[in-house]
């Protein structure tokens, strides 16, 4: 099957590593929805819908407790611009709404308190 520019996938075959049980060295890589995360080895950073940006060192703080942005600005910096690009090479594409809550026309209903009698 050959796909156009607009379906171009951005994903990388890894079914080689799998077959022979090894591992493989991958670059940086961006998983995005309403918020957006880019991961380049040992770094993570978080951009929000509201564009708050957060840097994480994730092999020592695993739980991405800690913001380390203003004491490693030059990496933060690095890892904006990298997500630039991402956004910028994608901001044509646009995903599905999605059913359920939060999706268009959906409304949960609200809770209704519980009657203890």
């Amino acid at each position: 099957m050959k796909l156009t520019e607009s379906q171009r996938l951005d994903g990388k075959n890894v079914w080689p590593a799998i077959v022979a049980e090894k591992t493989v060295a991958r670059g940086p890589f961006v998983i995005a929805g309403s918020d957006c995360a880019l991961f380049d080895g040992e770094w993570k950073l978080i951009e929000t819908a509201a564009g708050r940006r957060s840097l994480f060192h994730i092999l020592d703080d695993p739980g991405e407790t800690a913001d380390v942005s203003t004491q490693h600005a030059d990496i933060a910096q690095q890892l904006q611009a990298q997500l630039a690009d991402v956004k910028q090479e994608f901001s044509t594409t646009s995903a599905r709404p999605r059913p359920g809550p939060g999706g268009p026309g959906i409304h949960p209903r609200p809770r209704q308190p519980v009657r203890t009698e």
